[in-house]
């Protein structure tokens, strides 16, 4: 991956409203629905067996919606506002003790700008139409703004979108004493019918949609507050907290009538952590110790799939309820990491992070097949990194192990063995074991990086199904990588490059 900053992609337009160089991107069909981040070897439903945070301070608050009711995960950066944003970190998920769920192989953590500028933005053409502005005292004053977006748009097609976007982003600091208190506030609203979706073996004889009811609706809202607490030069405290409310109504038709998918979820958690410099006879290798503890709670409500099987209905209902779940996917996890340096040379960090997961599964329409289980699993993390020095012919290297995990959909497999228990998927939990060699070098001008990658998971997911969105577990899978980047800065600009090769094969079939 390439650190470097962030573009500011497609404000107010269908896609991403960020491009993060050497990670290529695609948006699903429709207006607002979340786009996918592709990385060597993962090809996830909106990027979710990748992790993605939003940095509230020193907080990273997770933005993954897990079980979503029209696919496994969510993970969705049209909630910022592109003006706010002021950079994107990623690293390889699986080697940060403060990572948990979903960062299989890559986590993408974004920051917001700690001040903004006053603007206002119109951005359009013949089809679309986006207002930004962004309201803040003079430079000097509190820490505090307000980004509004309002966005309207049609796509290319005969079908026309009528896409409506509206959101918020909003930050306040304060500096009491020792302390630094960040308060966050996030908004959006969006809807549009969905263009161009026609299944296989249909054509131009359906245009550029097979239902014109077909249509999504979502709102978000977060709030989110963390308190970095500064004791003395060697040690600090940082107290997280957020709550989060999330809706979707998704209307798809793909060959056998139209479908509703719907949820209406609300996320919380927190985080207490506490940092330590040593001092006396560590100092010399300048040692900082972590110690915390992590809680993420994800409450999907009434998720449903519902049936209307007439096409020539010119209403959407009555529908048939095919799925409804209240879901519970609880995570919490204690923590603690080391890092330092020893000589001149050597860099370490390493970790452990004990893991503590509930899912839990409420069939409303069939109460058998509900269920609730628990699992714990300790997810160790290390990397080494050798920094060259005076030796300027060598590069620096990195080399990093670590474990991490993602929940499945507590409904794959819902169909019961028998009249009294619940059928359950392979493994309601997917490991990963990673090792990652990096090898990076500046020479005059230019920057070198390359990326080798081996993860091995317990499960392997595919063949989403159209209908509930809930891909198929294939087994335990293998992924190996390779990934070079060179990048030349002008004067007038700059030269990238970015190749990428991935191997990935099941287990069982080697294919």
């Amino acid at each position: 991956m390439v650190r470097e900053e962030l573009l500011d992609a497609n404000p107010g337009r269908p896609g991403a409203p960020v491009s993060l160089p050497g990670l290529p991107i695609e948006t699903a069909s429709g207006g607002i629905k979340a786009p996918q981040y592709f990385v060597p070897g993962v090809a996830g439903d909106h990027g979710e067996p990748i992790a993605q945070y939003i940095a509230v301070g020193d907080y990273l608050l997770s933005n993954n919606l897990s079980a979503n009711a029209h696919g496994n995960g969510y993970a969705d950066p049209n909630i910022f506002i592109p003006a706010a944003l002021s950079s994107v970190e990623t690293d390889g998920g699986a080697f940060n003790v403060l990572e948990g769920n979903h960062s299989l192989n890559l986590a993408a953590a974004y920051s917001l700008r700690p001040h903004l500028s006053r603007f206002v933005s119109i951005t359009g053409d013949y089809r679309d139409l986006d207002l930004t502005a962004g309201v803040a005292p003079a430079r000097g004053a509190a820490d505090e703004w307000l980004a509004l977006e309002a966005g309207y748009g049609n796509g290319l097609l005969e079908r026309l979108e009528h896409r409506e976007q509206f959101k918020w982003n909003a930050m306040r600091v304060f500096r009491p004493a020792q302390q630094e208190i960040t308060l966050l506030s996030i908004g959006y609203y969006g809807s549009s019918f969905v263009e161009g979706l026609v299944p296989l073996g249909l054509g131009l004889e359906v245009h550029d949609t097979i239902d014109p009811r077909q249509r999504d609706q979502t709102h978000t809202a977060i709030l989110a507050v963390n308190d970095d607490w500064k004791l003395s030069p060697a040690n600090a405290l940082s107290f997280s907290a957020f709550f989060r409310t999330y809706n979707l109504a998704l209307f798809s038709n793909f060959g056998e009538g139209l479908i509703r998918q719907s949820e209406f979820r609300t996320v919380e958690g927190g985080e207490a952590r506490a940092t330590h410099t040593f001092g006396g006879l560590l100092h010399a290798m300048q040692l900082q110790g972590m110690a915390g503890a992590d809680w993420n709670e994800d409450d999907p409500r009434r998720d449903n799939l519902d049936h209307f099987l007439s096409p020539d209905a010119p209403a959407d209902g009555p529908f048939v309820k095919v799925m409804a779940n209240n879901l519970t996917i609880r995570e919490a996890a204690p923590f603690a990491a080391l890092a330092g340096r020893a000589g001149a040379h050597l860099r370490f960090y390493g970790g452990l992070r004990p893991e503590f997961v509930e899912l839990r599964n409420a069939d409303l329409l069939e109460p058998s097949r509900s269920f609730n289980r628990w699992a714990s699993f300790l997810d160790p993390k290390a990397t080494l990194a050798f920094t060259p020095g005076a030796v300027h012919w060598l590069p620096v290297v990195s080399l990093s192990l670590g474990q991490a995990f993602f929940t499945q959909d507590p409904r794959i497999g819902v169909a019961p063995v028998s009249s009294t228990a619940p059928a359950l998927p392979p493994s309601l939990f997917e490991r990963s074991h990673s090792t990652q060699l990096t090898l990076e070098k500046t020479l005059p001008g230019t920057d070198l990086r390359v990326t080798l990658g081996d993860a091995t998971t317990t499960a392997t997911l595919a063949k989403i199904d159209p209908d509930t969105g809930l891909p198929q577990d294939l087994g335990p899978g293998s992924l190996k990588f390779l990934t070079a980047t060179l990048r030349h800065p002008f004067r007038f600009g700059s030269f990238q490059a970015v190749f990428s090769k991935a191997d990935a094969r099941l287990a069982a079939t080697a294919s």
